[in-house]
């Protein structure tokens, strides 16, 4: 049609005006100050856990982990960071850990959890960082999201696990993008996961209590605000069970986009947070003690530090 179809033209106004607003309603972090930055082991951090006076972090592709203490101060929530070396910097056994491609850690009681995102491995840890049990994580059962009448129907499975099926053998990149502790049921324990696959943002990972290495990728979780950030760009994930509240990195943006989870069907979008331009590319979120921990992919300018820390808004 000459001059553009006019129905088309209104769509692509309305969804480009609901985009810039997202992104313009953003909060914005300021700079931050020299007490709110830890002097990491690791250039880049690939993902991060927060445990009670203690951060645990990742670098991409190295067998490693690090542990740094910190020191909360209840009333004013300010955190105090110590010296460099009163970090750690855990080696991996290299014969059974070799390359990895680090994309998540989290914790389910004294064990660690380590994924590989792009060879979809589940790595296990012992409260002292000892490698006991690897295994592969399953991902061909996915089922849709549960909704109040009930499972889907057998055609829509069928469906959704072909989409499944197609994005993950083709990702560019590494397909998992982060996990985080999301709560158990009768026999598993289930985390959230980001994805850079395109019609999957976040899944839900269910491993079996008994053997946390028998892991697989059981549900989508429909999360529409993380869905417009574009897969090559998507970083970490993290989860406030206290506010429910789930955050994604948008690399490209250098935002924390956020969402309300109420159920894997109904998840509404939340004001995004964004951070000072001279901010370096962002690339790994973790909650925990009130605060927001991010980890960039480079040092950054303001004080050669990688890992920085705000009030959880």
């Amino acid at each position: 049609m000459k001059g553009g179809d006019p129905i088309f033209s209104k769509i692509f106004i309305s969804f480009s005006f609901v985009l810039t607003s997202t992104i313009l309603s953003a909060q914005v972090f300021e700079r931050p100050k020299k007490d709110q930055t830890l002097a990491s082991l690791s250039f880049s951090i690939s993902s991060i856990l927060v445990l009670k006076g203690r951060l645990v972090y990742l670098p991409y592709d190295a067998p490693e982990i690090y542990e740094s203490p910190f020191q909360l101060d209840k009333k004013t929530g300010k955190v105090r960071f110590f010296e460099s070396l009163r970090s750690k910097r855990i080696r991996l056994d290299q014969k059974k850990i070799r390359y990895t491609d680090w994309a998540g850690i989290s914790q389910y009681k004294e064990d660690f959890i380590l994924i590989d995102g792009f060879e979809l491995k589940i790595y296990l840890l012992d409260k002292d960082y000892k490698f006991f049990r690897r295994n592969d994580i399953a991902w061909d059962l996915i089922l849709p999201p549960r909704d109040r009448l009930g499972e889907a129907t057998s055609f829509e499975v069928k469906k959704l696990r072909k989409r499944f099926s197609l994005e993950m053998r083709t990702a560019p990149d590494k397909r998992l993008r982060g996990i985080v502790y999301k709560g158990e049921n009768d026999s598993e324990v289930e985390f959230f996961s980001g994805t850079s696959l395109k019609s999957f943002p976040v899944v839900v990972m269910s491993c079996v209590k008994d053997d946390l290495s028998r892991c697989r990728i059981s549900r989508n979780c429909r999360v529409p605000n993380f869905q417009t950030i574009h897969p090559m760009d998507r970083g970490g994930i993290a989860f406030d069970p206290k506010s429910s509240k789930l955050f994604m990195i948008d690399k490209k943006r250098t935002i924390i986009r956020a969402a309300k989870y109420k159920s894997c069907v109904h998840s509404p979008a939340l004001e995004s947070m964004g951070f000072d331009p001279k901010m370096k590319p962002i690339d790994s979120i973790g909650v925990g003690e009130g605060k927001i921990w991010i980890g960039l992919s480079q040092r950054d300018d303001y004080y050669n530090n990688s890992i920085f820390t705000y009030d959880l808004p």
